[in-house]
């Protein structure tokens, strides 16, 4: 994921999970103010359509305009929405997704350790089986 995000003195740009957190902290203020039931199943369904909150972010990220080859907003510019020329729908989708990414992320991170912590483990027992 990449985000280029215009500010006073020009462009600042993100890539990876430091797009995705940027782009969270713009939404969450986007979406301070909460969402109707409908606005929230709305959303909801919207993400459904691309099967998970990864399916919604890439379909989002595709959708983008772009500048000098880069995604500069969610959704095409012609749009002119909100912030990141969303709708509220769409800013409460692509937040409730990059959270949900971000859990996915950490909950992969913390299979991992615990992988490696149970090689580990298993590894001590062979060396404990042959003293």
């Amino acid at each position: 994921m990449t985000l280029d995000v215009p500010h006073d003195e020009g462009w600042a740009h993100f890539d990876g999970i430091e797009a995705m957190h940027a782009a969270g902290t713009l939404l969450a203020g986007a979406n301070r103010y909460g969402a109707s039931t409908s606005q929230v199943q709305d959303a909801v369904s919207r993400v459904g359509e691309y099967g998970d909150a990864t399916g919604y972010l890439v379909a989002a990220s595709d959708l983008g305009g772009s500048r000098g080859g880069r995604i500069t907003s969610v959704l095409r510019a012609w749009r002119q929405l909100g912030t990141m020329r969303l709708s509220r729908t769409e800013c409460l989708a692509l937040e409730m997704s990059l959270h949900e990414e971000a859990e996915r992320r950490a909950f992969d991170g913390e299979l991992a350790i615990l992988e490696a912590a149970w090689r580990e483990a298993e590894e001590l027992a062979l060396v404990a089986d042959g003293l």
